[in-house]
Protein backbone atom coordinates (compact mmCIF):
# COMPACT_ATOMS: atom_id res chain seq x y z
CA UNK A 1 0.00 0.00 0.00
CA UNK A 2 1.60 3.57 -0.94
CA UNK A 3 1.92 6.16 1.65
CA UNK A 4 0.58 9.65 1.19
CA UNK A 5 2.53 11.72 -0.99
CA UNK A 6 4.37 9.03 -2.65
CA UNK A 7 2.49 8.54 -5.91
CA UNK A 8 4.57 10.94 -7.27
CA UNK A 9 7.86 9.85 -6.54
CA UNK A 10 6.83 6.52 -7.86
CA UNK A 11 5.48 7.91 -11.13
CA UNK A 12 8.84 9.66 -12.18
CA UNK A 13 11.30 6.42 -10.45
CA UNK A 14 8.53 4.33 -13.24
CA UNK A 15 9.18 7.31 -16.13
CA UNK A 16 13.49 7.55 -15.31
CA UNK A 17 13.28 3.68 -15.66
CA UNK A 18 11.11 3.44 -18.57
CA UNK A 19 12.71 6.09 -20.42
CA UNK A 20 16.43 4.34 -19.66
CA UNK A 21 15.15 1.12 -20.88
CA UNK A 22 13.46 3.04 -23.93
CA UNK A 23 16.47 4.73 -24.83
CA UNK A 24 19.39 2.33 -23.89
CA UNK A 25 17.78 0.36 -27.15
CA UNK A 26 17.27 3.21 -29.51
CA UNK A 27 20.85 4.09 -29.18
CA UNK A 28 21.88 0.70 -29.14
CA UNK A 29 22.62 0.82 -32.78
CA UNK A 30 25.36 3.06 -34.62
CA UNK A 31 23.49 6.21 -35.06
CA UNK A 32 25.84 8.59 -33.54
CA UNK A 33 23.74 11.49 -31.37
CA UNK A 34 24.32 14.96 -31.77
CA UNK A 35 25.55 16.61 -28.68
CA UNK A 36 26.04 19.85 -27.64
CA UNK A 37 30.03 20.26 -27.46
CA UNK A 38 31.13 22.72 -25.00
CA UNK A 39 33.76 24.70 -25.94
CA UNK A 40 36.87 24.37 -23.62
CA UNK A 41 36.60 20.49 -24.49
CA UNK A 42 37.03 21.45 -28.35
CA UNK A 43 40.65 23.01 -27.10
CA UNK A 44 41.83 19.35 -25.98
CA UNK A 45 43.24 18.54 -29.06
CA UNK A 46 44.93 22.07 -29.31
CA UNK A 47 46.52 21.25 -26.23
CA UNK A 48 47.68 17.80 -27.18
CA UNK A 49 48.78 19.02 -30.55
CA UNK A 50 50.63 21.71 -28.73
CA UNK A 51 52.67 18.92 -26.44
CA UNK A 52 53.25 16.81 -29.08
CA UNK A 53 55.16 19.50 -31.49
CA UNK A 54 57.08 20.79 -28.63
CA UNK A 55 58.06 17.33 -27.54
CA UNK A 56 56.62 17.50 -23.70
CA UNK A 57 54.20 15.48 -22.55
CA UNK A 58 50.42 15.74 -21.42
CA UNK A 59 49.23 15.79 -18.21
CA UNK A 60 46.17 14.84 -16.26
CA UNK A 61 44.42 14.73 -13.16
CA UNK A 62 40.67 13.51 -12.34
CA UNK A 63 40.82 15.46 -9.04
CA UNK A 64 40.34 14.92 -5.01
CA UNK A 65 36.54 13.77 -5.04
CA UNK A 66 37.13 9.75 -5.82
CA UNK A 67 34.03 7.76 -7.34
CA UNK A 68 31.27 10.83 -7.95
CA UNK A 69 29.72 11.97 -11.04
CA UNK A 70 32.43 14.14 -12.07
CA UNK A 71 35.10 11.70 -12.27
CA UNK A 72 33.14 9.26 -13.72
CA UNK A 73 32.92 12.19 -16.85
CA UNK A 74 36.60 12.39 -16.42
CA UNK A 75 36.91 8.66 -17.05
CA UNK A 76 35.43 8.79 -21.03
CA UNK A 77 37.81 12.20 -21.30
CA UNK A 78 40.64 10.17 -20.06
CA UNK A 79 39.78 7.73 -23.07
CA UNK A 80 39.99 10.18 -25.36
CA UNK A 81 42.58 11.86 -24.23
CA UNK A 82 44.60 8.66 -24.00
CA UNK A 83 43.89 7.63 -27.77
CA UNK A 84 44.57 11.20 -29.08
CA UNK A 85 47.95 10.70 -27.01
CA UNK A 86 48.42 7.44 -28.38
CA UNK A 87 47.96 8.39 -31.95
CA UNK A 88 50.36 10.91 -32.57
CA UNK A 89 52.85 9.23 -29.85
CA UNK A 90 52.67 12.64 -27.24
CA UNK A 91 53.76 10.91 -23.97
CA UNK A 92 50.60 11.05 -20.99
CA UNK A 93 51.35 11.37 -17.62
CA UNK A 94 48.11 10.89 -15.30
CA UNK A 95 48.58 11.68 -11.72
CA UNK A 96 46.00 10.61 -9.32
CA UNK A 97 44.96 11.13 -5.55
CA UNK A 98 42.97 8.59 -4.50
CA UNK A 99 43.68 4.71 -4.84
CA UNK A 100 40.17 3.76 -5.89
CA UNK A 101 40.72 5.74 -9.11
CA UNK A 102 44.02 4.66 -9.75
CA UNK A 103 43.33 1.38 -11.17
CA UNK A 104 40.81 2.29 -13.09
CA UNK A 105 43.09 5.25 -15.09
CA UNK A 106 45.64 2.54 -15.32
CA UNK A 107 43.20 0.07 -17.02
CA UNK A 108 41.36 2.80 -19.30
CA UNK A 109 44.90 4.51 -20.72
CA UNK A 110 46.23 0.76 -21.28
CA UNK A 111 42.93 -0.32 -23.51
CA UNK A 112 43.49 3.00 -25.05
CA UNK A 113 46.65 2.75 -26.64
CA UNK A 114 45.91 -1.27 -26.94
CA UNK A 115 43.11 -0.22 -29.51
CA UNK A 116 45.01 2.53 -31.20
CA UNK A 117 47.78 -0.16 -32.04
CA UNK A 118 50.67 0.85 -29.28
CA UNK A 119 50.25 -1.25 -27.01
CA UNK A 120 54.58 -0.95 -26.40
CA UNK A 121 54.18 2.50 -25.78
CA UNK A 122 52.49 2.16 -22.82
CA UNK A 123 54.64 2.71 -19.24
CA UNK A 124 52.57 1.94 -16.35
CA UNK A 125 55.02 4.31 -14.63
CA UNK A 126 52.90 7.08 -16.06
CA UNK A 127 50.03 6.71 -14.08
CA UNK A 128 50.80 7.55 -10.78
CA UNK A 129 48.83 7.23 -7.37
CA UNK A 130 50.43 10.35 -5.50
CA UNK A 131 48.20 10.26 -1.76
CA UNK A 132 44.83 11.10 -0.47
CA UNK A 133 45.87 14.29 1.21
CA UNK A 134 45.21 17.17 -0.62
CA UNK A 135 48.45 18.96 0.36
CA UNK A 136 50.68 15.83 -0.15
CA UNK A 137 48.17 15.27 -3.72
CA UNK A 138 49.15 18.40 -4.16
CA UNK A 139 53.05 18.47 -3.74
CA UNK A 140 52.87 15.43 -6.18
CA UNK A 141 51.58 17.06 -9.25
CA UNK A 142 53.59 20.18 -8.29
CA UNK A 143 56.72 18.09 -8.25
CA UNK A 144 55.54 16.35 -11.55
CA UNK A 145 54.77 19.58 -13.44
CA UNK A 146 58.24 21.20 -12.52
CA UNK A 147 60.62 18.09 -13.51
CA UNK A 148 58.50 17.37 -17.11
CA UNK A 149 57.83 20.68 -17.69
CA UNK A 150 54.43 19.17 -19.13
CA UNK A 151 52.92 21.13 -22.03
CA UNK A 152 49.47 20.53 -21.55
CA UNK A 153 47.70 19.96 -18.04
CA UNK A 154 43.84 18.55 -17.92
CA UNK A 155 42.03 18.82 -14.83
CA UNK A 156 38.95 16.75 -15.14
CA UNK A 157 36.76 15.41 -12.18
CA UNK A 158 35.75 16.90 -8.88
CA UNK A 159 38.16 19.76 -7.62
CA UNK A 160 38.40 21.80 -4.04
CA UNK A 161 41.00 24.69 -3.34
CA UNK A 162 43.92 22.78 -4.62
CA UNK A 163 42.69 24.12 -8.07
CA UNK A 164 44.17 26.89 -7.76
CA UNK A 165 47.35 25.36 -7.13
CA UNK A 166 47.43 23.27 -9.58
CA UNK A 167 46.37 25.85 -12.37
CA UNK A 168 49.58 27.86 -10.82
CA UNK A 169 52.17 24.76 -11.45
CA UNK A 170 50.61 24.71 -14.79
CA UNK A 171 50.84 28.48 -14.96
CA UNK A 172 55.08 28.79 -14.03
CA UNK A 173 55.84 25.56 -16.48
CA UNK A 174 53.82 27.73 -19.17
CA UNK A 175 51.57 25.00 -20.27
CA UNK A 176 47.93 24.78 -21.94
CA UNK A 177 45.77 24.38 -19.47
CA UNK A 178 42.22 22.78 -20.04
CA UNK A 179 40.28 22.08 -16.54
CA UNK A 180 36.21 21.06 -15.79
CA UNK A 181 34.45 20.31 -12.95
CA UNK A 182 30.61 20.73 -11.34
CA UNK A 183 32.07 21.69 -7.93
CA UNK A 184 30.47 24.94 -6.46
CA UNK A 185 34.02 25.73 -4.76
CA UNK A 186 36.29 25.26 -7.85
CA UNK A 187 34.83 28.26 -10.02
CA UNK A 188 35.99 30.61 -7.90
CA UNK A 189 39.77 29.22 -8.17
CA UNK A 190 39.42 28.23 -11.79
CA UNK A 191 38.63 31.01 -13.40
CA UNK A 192 42.07 32.21 -12.60
CA UNK A 193 42.84 29.61 -15.34
CA UNK A 194 42.19 31.99 -18.01
CA UNK A 195 43.34 35.35 -16.38
CA UNK A 196 46.73 34.82 -15.04
CA UNK A 197 49.14 34.99 -18.26
CA UNK A 198 52.04 32.15 -18.24
CA UNK A 199 55.57 33.51 -17.44
CA UNK A 200 56.57 32.51 -20.39
CA UNK A 201 54.13 34.39 -22.40
CA UNK A 202 50.74 34.46 -22.43
CA UNK A 203 49.41 30.71 -22.75
CA UNK A 204 45.53 30.39 -23.99
CA UNK A 205 43.30 28.26 -21.12
CA UNK A 206 40.02 27.00 -21.08
CA UNK A 207 37.77 26.33 -17.35
CA UNK A 208 34.96 24.75 -17.74
CA UNK A 209 33.48 25.46 -14.27
CA UNK A 210 31.58 28.84 -15.18
CA UNK A 211 30.55 27.47 -18.76
CA UNK A 212 26.97 26.39 -17.72
CA UNK A 213 24.75 24.26 -15.16
CA UNK A 214 26.49 21.25 -13.75
CA UNK A 215 24.53 18.81 -15.66
CA UNK A 216 26.29 20.47 -18.88
CA UNK A 217 29.48 19.88 -17.21
CA UNK A 218 29.28 16.45 -16.34
CA UNK A 219 27.92 16.13 -19.79
CA UNK A 220 31.07 15.90 -21.43
CA UNK A 221 31.82 12.77 -20.38
CA UNK A 222 28.86 11.53 -22.70
CA UNK A 223 29.86 14.22 -25.23
CA UNK A 224 33.15 11.74 -25.99
CA UNK A 225 31.17 8.70 -25.44
CA UNK A 226 28.79 7.57 -27.94
CA UNK A 227 28.22 3.99 -26.14
CA UNK A 228 24.86 3.15 -25.47
CA UNK A 229 24.98 3.40 -21.87
CA UNK A 230 26.19 6.56 -22.16
CA UNK A 231 23.40 8.04 -24.40
CA UNK A 232 20.49 6.76 -22.72
CA UNK A 233 21.49 7.99 -19.14
CA UNK A 234 22.10 11.97 -21.40
CA UNK A 235 19.00 11.29 -23.28
CA UNK A 236 16.55 9.17 -21.05
CA UNK A 237 17.80 9.64 -17.25
CA UNK A 238 18.43 13.44 -18.25
CA UNK A 239 16.57 15.08 -20.26
CA UNK A 240 13.16 13.71 -19.88
CA UNK A 241 13.52 13.34 -16.57
CA UNK A 242 14.22 17.39 -16.01
CA UNK A 243 11.47 18.07 -19.00
CA UNK A 244 8.55 15.26 -16.61
CA UNK A 245 9.40 16.22 -13.46
CA UNK A 246 8.09 18.91 -12.29
CA UNK A 247 4.62 18.43 -14.36
CA UNK A 248 4.35 14.77 -12.39
CA UNK A 249 5.30 16.19 -9.11
CA UNK A 250 2.60 19.17 -10.15
CA UNK A 251 -0.43 16.00 -10.45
Amino acid sequence: MLRAGSIADLAVLILMTASGIYYYRKFASDKVVPIRRIGGLDTIDEAIGRATEMGRPVHFTTGFGGLVADTFAAFAVLDYVARQCARYNARLIVSNSQPVVHPITENIVKTAYTVEGRPDSFKPSNIRYLSDTQQAYVSGVWGIMEREKAAANIMMGYFFAESLLLAECGNRVGAFQVAGTASAAAPVFCGRLRLHPGRRGTVRRRCLSDSGPGEDRRSHGPGYSQTPRHRAHRFGCGDVHRRLDIPVRAL
